[in-house]
């Protein structure tokens, strides 16, 4: 409030640690006044140090096409000492690579195959010149996607199955000819697959049931032969001798996969058997009369019964001992007879089938695969 600057700021001096410093402009308010000064300049030089050049993994060229430039990049940030201006060189490498004056790699392979190293030199300005050199690891040329040999058709062999209702469902396997180029995939990307109205959806289920599939596997050419083949339209596979159909052919720069897919086949329910029927003549039976009975099934065009063996003595459920199914009935033994019972083609005997025998309710023992077992 009592001092302020002049209004003519160049009649300002400042003098700080003995050297005048350089008034600047300012402004006087009511209150306070107040002007910008600032000190000399002073230069800061790069000392002279040893020359450092550090290889860099990151200046590694991968694995490249013919005819596709690389992308370029420099590695002038990878010099540090000397004395600048720095000036790169290339000392050795692929005739197809440059290398600028101020560090930029650059170039476009012109034929495939294995690459020798890239070797690139900086020079610094001091007299006498200093140089550092690295390294650049220069991977392989691959012919132009464009450019790979076209593979259009495939023959293989399988053991695929015809699925039967209620059967397991299980992995099929494949073997390509000698000499293919191509390979089958295996994990999710194989496996049956069921019709739902338009759609084809992958079955999970573990047994089939009823309904139309196909088996879809996938082909593909990868690795080292994905750079020199290609799957490629028109396409055909042949699997155990039949036609597949080709599904979608998906064809990139190091890799081509196909999906394919086997003839239809239907699985059609069997007719269920809810109960059935045996009979024989009673007289044969008889003491002395041959244990080989002629049986009469209820419907033959269902099932059959066999006569698995007979036991001596005991109950169904606690026979006595085995006496095969040969031999004679001796007089004043009772016998046990064990039956099996075998579903025709597209049957199926229902969950607890009863049997009876002669009008006598048998116990069931046991199923081995679709054939059940009785005692009476």
């Amino acid at each position: 409030m009592l001092y302020r600057l002049p209004d003519d700021f160049s009649e300002i001096s400042l003098t700080v640690d003995g050297q005048a410093w350089t008034v600047g402009d300012g402004w006087v308010d009511t209150t306070y006044s107040m002007v910008w000064v600032y000190s000399p300049s002073y230069l800061v030089t790069k000392p002279v140090g040893e020359l450092v050049f550090m290889d860099n993994a990151a200046f590694d060229i991968g694995e490249n096409y013919g005819s596709t430039a690389i992308t370029a990049f420099s590695v002038a940030s990878a010099v540090s000492g000397g004395t600048e201006p720095y000036t790169f060189s290339k000392v050795s490498g692929p005739a197809w690579l440059n290398v600028a004056a101020d560090g930029t790699v650059s170039g476009t392979p012109t034929a495939a195959g294995y690459n020798e190293d890239l070797v690139v030199r900086v020079t610094d300005s001091t007299d006498p010149v200093k140089t550092k050199e690295i390294t650049i690891d220069v991977g392989r040329t691959w012919p132009n996607p464009a450019n790979r040999e076209k593979v259009t058709s495939i023959t293989a062999t399988s053991d695929i199955y015809t699925p039967l209702y209620g059967e397991d469902v299980e992995p099929v396997e494949f073997e390509m000819a000698g000499g293919s180029k191509a390979r089958f995939a295996g994990g999710s990307m194989r496996g049956w697959y069921k019709q739902d109205g338009e759609n084809w959806v992958q079955y999970t289920g573990a047994k089939f049931v009823a309904g139309t599939y196909r088996y879809e596997n996938t082909v593909i050419i990868d690795g080292e032969n994905g750079h020199l083949y290609q799957l490629a339209e028109p396409f055909t596979a042949t699997v155990d001798g039949k036609a597949w159909t080709l599904k979608s052919l998906d064809v990139k720069s190091a890799q081509s996969t196909a999906i394919i897919y086997s003839p239809s086949v239907t699985v059609v329910a069997p007719d269920m058997i809810d109960a059935a029927t045996v009979t024989f003549d009673s007289n044969q039976l008889n003491a002395g009369c041959s244990r080989i009975l002629v049986l009469t099934v209820g419907d033959s065009a269902k099932y059959s019964a066999t006569i698995e063996k007979w036991y001596k003595g005991g109950t169904p459920a606690a026979p006595g001992a085995s006496v095969g199914t040969g031999g004679t009935f001796e007089g004043g033994n009772t016998y046990v007879l064990e039956l099996a019972l075998t579903p025709a083609a597209g049957n199926v005997f229902a969950t607890n089938a009863p049997l009876t025998v002669n009008g006598q309710s048998a116990q069931y023992v046991e199923a081995v695969g679709d054939t059940l077992i009785f005692r009476v």
